[in-house]
């Protein structure tokens, strides 16, 4: 469910080519978190990934409702 209620959020993130090397940037460093069992680590970076997502689309959202 949760693939599907993203889907259109990673389509987003596909016409934002800058955003999306960050991105993957930041999913790397929490894979290597996950994968050494640093579980405050991975929390942290995922809450933080999380919370500039939500607002990067915020300000996407934003600006294509109120183009000038």
């Amino acid at each position: 469910m949760l693939h599907v209620r993203g889907e259109r959020y990673l389509r987003l993130k596909f016409g934002l080519p800058a955003y999306k090397r960050a991105s993957n940037r930041e999913h790397a460093v929490l894979l290597k978190a996950v994968r050494q069992g640093d579980v405050d680590t991975a929390q942290s970076l995922v809450t933080q990934h999380l919370l500039d997502t939500g607002e990067l689309l915020y300000r996407f959202l934003s600006e294509s409702a109120n183009p000038d």
